[in-house]
């Protein structure tokens, strides 16, 4: 793949005052609509229970396929007009050598460091993805309705568990499966909270929520549950985000409401707001509700909490950032001031962000083509999936689709959080899907606004994977990453042919007091969808030049002797099934690095040198069975 350089835009910036301590205005086309906040406070629930997570009897294996509607469906969509011209500025890695103004890269780039299978939740889907650490190495990976423990160094054994199984004793009446899982590490007090969905039936759909009593997941858990119809207008909860404040636990989520006539659903954004203090304890649980009040809500889909990324805290206030639903050219910024126990706490609007070049649409709906079969996959809402804050800057991710290609692209996007300034960049691979992004910071302060992007990456030359990027300051990118190749189509439990729901997110974040960032997220596998873990720290990057010259059989590897990255250029005359490998001198193959079916034209591959040993190897090169390509490296 060939290094694209950047174009960045810093776009007009339209600042809407707030007209009243609770309201502002914008909508799809930037004219001023007052829209009010109705507030529940100090609402109260009692302990539900305590919960041990580590020893659980698994008696009970889910087989619903799906508990989540697919809100573009909704009637307001079909309603909103497609935009074709005024591209985003873009970032793409196969752009040819020559054709780009501002040709930079960044000095470093991600290297996988170890990886491990983490939550499965077959046969759920979609694949619903995120994980934490804590600063001791407890990991915690979720997807769907179940979760796995591991503990430091991965040093003991976890098994898959099924979220049902774990709170069966103290929910019997729940018998719906949970979804939507989220999992977030507290670095101040050393805990662990999960969040995790309940139900799509408007009487039994619940929040639930789970406190550890220490920073050892195996000390037990406080466990309590929310109704999700907050405000008892017969909805029910979906697409929860969650981040932590000094004082108080955030869920962001929809409302969705089903029409019994016509089947449509509609969805209203919500968050609830909940004292730290009364779960850690095990005590009632307080929290205050926010949503829009009336009906001609019409301004975002999404309102994603942007908690501190070096997991700590910047105070008892909150960011959240939101984008419209399909369609639109505005990112609003709120703000939630004050902690729920001083009976104060307030949601204002910050300011809203217009401005035509910032043009993001929803994905084309038929989905994507997957090699060998005639299953597509669905690359869903351009909500956003992951933000962080740090450094006085708000840092965001989502999809959109490309304008120029009609593929989907992933726009990554900084606020100054004070002079309220907004940049962005799209980026993405020609012919290629780049979908469910994860965000965290990877950089050696909380000013460093270099960052770690995860993705899906799939179309139908290769099976579903999951990559990663750096970009630095200066929204400089590294070349990107496989962090693990799929192997397998993906394909729907049950499903005969159509669409296959890809997932909704996956989850990237840094462990506090390291320099590394962990990510979880789901690859093909065995036709089906497959759950990694990754460790993932910085190399420097090994002087990619789009000029060198290659060997007489058109072919390079560099840099060789080989210490971390490793990058292999050759030229593939025609479409072909690839296979990359390393033998050691006696011919034993010691580890398969890539194998799919390749497009023709120059080829770029880059790789870590994982497990191997110090020493010399011969990396061969097979096209569509034969060997082309031989070449001795060696490794330090």
């Amino acid at each position: 793949m060939k290094y694209k350089s950047s174009v960045i835009s810093t776009a007009i910036i339209v600042f809407i005052s707030c007209l009243s301590m609770n309201v502002f205005g914008a909508n799809h086309g930037g004219s001023p609509e007052t829209v009010h906040f109705k507030q529940h406070t100090h609402q109260a629930v009692a302990m539900a229970g305590e919960v041990d997570l580590m020893h659980v009897n698994s008696s009970f294996n889910p087989i619903l396929l799906s508990t989540e509607p697919d809100q573009r469906s909704d009637y307001r969509s079909s309603h909103i007009p497609m935009q074709t011209s005024q591209p985003s500025p873009y970032f793409h890695e196969d752009k040819p050598a020559g054709q780009s103004e501002n040709k930079t890269a960044s000095e470093n780039m991600p290297s996988v460091i170890n990886q491990f299978d983490g939550s499965n939740g077959y046969p759920d889907h979609p694949p619903d993805n995120f994980l934490a650490i804590s600063k001791s190495g407890y990991i915690i990976s979720v997807m769907n309705s179940n979760y796995r423990i591991f503990q430091p160094n991965n040093s003991g054994t976890s098994s898959n568990v099924s979220f049902y199984d774990a709170l069966k004793t103290t929910f019997p009446n729940f018998k719906e499966v949970y979804f939507d899982p989220r999992v977030e590490y507290d670095a101040v007090n050393d805990r662990f909270i999960m969040t995790m969905l309940s139900g799509t039936n408007t009487p039994a759909s619940e929040i639930v929520i789970m406190f550890s009593k220490s920073g050892n997941p195996a000390d037990g858990w406080y466990v309590y549950s929310i109704p999700s119809d907050l405000y008892n207008q017969q909805q029910f909860g979906d697409y929860p985000t969650i981040g932590i404040s000094k004082s108080d636990l955030f869920i962001s989520l929809h409302l969705i409401h089903v029409y019994p006539i016509t089947g449509a659903y509609s969805s209203t954004p919500a968050i609830v707001q909940i004292n730290l203090a009364n779960g850690y304890k095990g005590d009632s649980l307080n929290y205050v509700s926010y949503a829009p009040d009336g009906t001609n809500f019409y301004v975002t889909d999404t309102w994603v909490p942007v908690p501190h990324g070096i997991q700590g805290n910047y105070g008892d206030s909150m960011y959240f950032v939101s984008n419209h639903d399909t369609i639109g050219s505005e990112v609003d910024l709120l703000e939630i001031t004050g902690n729920e126990n001083s009976g104060k706490a307030k949601i204002n609007i910050d300011t809203t962000y217009m401005y035509p070049s910032l043009y993001y649409s929803a994905p084309h709906l038929v989905g994507e083509k997957q090699d060998t079969t005639t299953f597509k996959l669905n690359p869903d809402q351009n909500w956003i999936t992951q933000a962080f804050y740090g450094g006085h800057t708000i840092h965001f991710v989502f999809s959109t689709k490309d304008q120029h290609s009609g593929f989907t692209d992933i726009i990554y996007a900084r606020i100054d959080a004070q002079k309220k300034k907004l940049n962005y960049v799209e980026f993405g691979l020609n012919k290629m899907d780049y979908v469910y992004s994860s965000i965290a910071p990877i950089g050696i302060s909380d000013t460093d606004k270099s960052v770690l992007i995860s993705y899906c990456k799939s179309d139908s030359v290769i099976y579903p994977e999951v990559d990663v990027v750096e970009c630095d300051n200066n929204f400089n990118f590294s070349p990107s990453v496989v962090i693990k190749a799929g192997s397998s189509p993906i394909v729907s439990y049950g499903q005969k042919s159509g669409t296959v729901r890809w997932g909704d997110y996956t989850g990237l974040v840094r462990q506090v007091g390291t320099n590394y960032c962990y990510f979880s997220g789901s690859y093909g596998s065995s036709n089906t969808y497959e759950t990694t873990v990754a460790k993932i720290g910085l190399v420097k990057n090994s002087g990619i030049n789009e000029s060198q010259v290659k060997t007489n059989n058109n072919s390079s590897v560099f840099p060789n002797p080989v210490t971390d990255i490793f990058t292999i250029d050759f030229d593939l005359k025609q479409r072909s099934d690839i296979s990359i490998a390393v033998y050691d001198m006696s011919g034993r193959m010691i580890e398969m690095l890539y194998k799919g079916l390749t497009e023709a034209g120059d080829q770029r591959f880059s790789f870590n040198k994982a497990a191997l040993k110090p020493g010399v190897y011969s990396l061969s090169i097979q096209r569509d069975g034969d060997e082309t390509i031989s070449k001795k490296i060696v490794v330090e």
